[in-house]
């Protein structure tokens, strides 16, 4: 008779740990995450941010060191890109999804408004720094380029 009384209570244990392994691997609502479809991938994206920090008055010289791409909202990005206490404006909402792509390697300021004199200006000596640059993740623009000093 003592195994009757075991039976009962040996179900309600594998009953409580079925519960427990359903709560466990069941993901609530408020704990899932999108990820948002994107017309331009991240490589897409970094090719794009590399030609145009190879522009003047910023120019990438040689191949990039290394280089990242994050996708955010247009607001996260342009806090990260602005400067305290900058106004930026954009064509696009804020809630754009973008890809704002680090460029890490060897730069130089080149070009600029010619002197009073008429000559061209110096270019600047190089330097190791990072680029940074926000791409519109769905048409490809290139919305503000951003340069860092290492």
């Amino acid at each position: 008779m003592n195994c009757i009384r075991c039976v009962p209570m040996h179900l309600i244990g594998i009953v409580l740990l079925l519960g427990l392994a359903v709560a466990c691997t069941a993901t609530s609502p408020a704990h899932k995450t999108t990820v948002p479809t994107t017309a331009i991938s991240s490589e897409s994206a970094i090719q794009l941010a590399t030609r145009e920090c190879r522009k003047p008055h910023l120019v990438l010289i040689g191949e990039p060191e290394a280089t990242k791409a994050t996708l955010m909202s247009l607001a996260e990005a342009d806090q990260i890109v602005s400067e305290k206490g900058e106004h930026t404006s954009y064509p696009q909402p804020m809630n754009t999804t973008v890809w704002l792509v680090q460029i890490d390697g060897l730069f130089q300021r080149v070009g600029g408004p010619r002197l009073a004199s008429g000559s061209e200006p110096t270019p600047s000596p190089p330097w190791t720094g990072t680029c940074l640059a926000i791409v519109d993740a769905n048409k490809g623009d290139v919305l503000i380029i951003r340069d860092l000093a290492k």
